[in-house]
Parts: structure tokens; sequence; C-alpha cells
């Protein structure tokens, strides 16, 4: 696959920081494959050096894989000066977010104050945890009789029910965790209500229902100019019909 102009540019950039943000599909994962390539095969770092996190373990498997192929490649040619570097992809720092931090509080744990046999939860378990906080957090806020907690139920609940109100709190609890700030990302979404008229939220509805009555008014003004070409005695007429 042959690298475009802004990918080249990242694969061959090699003093000071860089920053890359692109949305998803847009080939990050295989840019910075052929960087890592670049600069492992270049003799600019080792395979023991680099760390290289992603979100998935598919990303993170895919990226040793065309690492390993890439390595294999390079000795084959004659560079048998990476055939020791080739068994270190397997313990490489390639992996998930998750996995490395997991890693790195396992090799440090006594500074974190953790016990050494610490577990990471599965999405099962973090599910239960995240569910259970948010429960006693509304039976404590129930108990409390908190005035800006009841007037929120009393709108967003039905038949005493809060099943739906939960939901709608972990649906913007995972809204904030998406965002690179989720307190910053909150506010300003508290801030677009707040603004006069409601911001940006009523300006959205006011478009939607001045163009609903846009639609039904262009056909109404035909009928109602139709109507108008009959003359009196007609429209006298249907009237007495009805």
């Amino acid at each position: 696959m042959e690298l475009k102009e802004e990918q080249k540019r990242v694969v061959f950039h090699d003093e000071g920081d860089l920053l890359v943000s692109a949305s998803a599909g847009s080939g990050k994962t295989f840019t910075v494959i052929r960087r890592l390539i670049r600069l492992i095969v270049e003799g600019k770092a080792r395979v023991g050096e680099i760390l290289a996190v992603t979100f998935t373990e598919k990303a993170a498997a895919e990226m040793k894989a065309k690492l390993q192929n890439a390595l294999a490649e390079a000795i084959a040619a004659g560079n048998t000066g990476l055939k020791e570097q080739f068994g270190e992809v397997y313990t490489a720092d390639i992996c998930t977010v998750h996995a490395f931090c997991g890693r790195l509080l396992r090799k440090y744990f006594f500074e974190a104050g953790l016990s050494p046999d610490f577990e990471i939860a599965d999405e099962v378990q973090a599910g239960e945890l995240r569910d259970g906080a948010l429960s006693a957090l509304f039976e404590e806020l129930y108990a409390a009789e908190d005035e800006a907690f009841l007037l929120l139920v009393s709108r967003h609940t039905r038949r005493r029910k809060d099943g739906e109100l939960k939901e709608t709190v972990l649906s913007l609890y995972d809204f904030a965790r998406s965002e690179a700030d989720p307190d910053a990302a909150l506010k300003e979404a508290v801030r677009q209500y707040a603004e006069e008229r409601g911001g940006f939220y009523f300006d959205e509805l006011e478009k939607d229902i001045r163009r609903r009555c846009a639609a039904y008014a262009r056909p109404f003004g035909e009928y109602a100019a139709q109507f108008s070409a009959l003359g009196e005695e007609k429209l006298a007429s249907y009237a007495a019909r009805l």
C-alpha cells in the first residue's frame, strides 16, 4: 500500500515531538506501523525501546504481526543484525493502554499502594461495579431528599421507576469518557443549556420548527389561492354543504 503525502510526513519524521490527529479508518495504525518498521530497520530504535499503545487487542496484534514480517524480510535481505531483535517483538510494549498500565502497576505495585496480586476488571465486572455505584448514589440522594435530584427524578421518570434516568446518566458518562477532558465536555454541555434562549440546542429546535412550518405553509398557500380563484358564489355553495 503506497503512502499518502501526509502519511509520509509522519513515517519519516525524526526530530521533535509529533502529534497525529485523524478520524477513524483514516489509516493511523497503518502509518504508525510503517514508522516503527522504518525506525527499527534503519537502526534508529530497538524493539525493546518502543512503546506503542492502542485501544484494541486486534490493533496491537496487527502491529506486532506486521513488525515481525517486516523484520523477517529485512533479515532475509541481509540485515542479520536484526535477528536478535526479532524475538523481542513477543515481549515488546506494543499493546493496549490497559495492558501497558497493568504491566506497569504490577512492576511498581508498592509505589502505587496496591496488592501485588491485583486483577483488572473485565467488561462484565466493570459494568457491575458501575451499575452498583450508580444505584448507591441514587439511594443516597433519595435518602437525603436532595431537592435538585428529586426535581430531576420527577421530570424524567415514569410510574416511580428510574431505570430510564439511570440509562441516561450512564450514556452521559460514556460520552464524557470518550472526550479528552470529560469534566470540560460536561461543563460545556451544561453551558449550552444555560445560555439565554437555550443556546445551540434552542437554535437547532427553532430551525426545525421553522422548517416544518414552511413545509406545511407552502401547500396551504396553494390551496388558498385555488379557493380564491373560485369566486364568492362557488365558495358560498361549498360552505353551504359543510
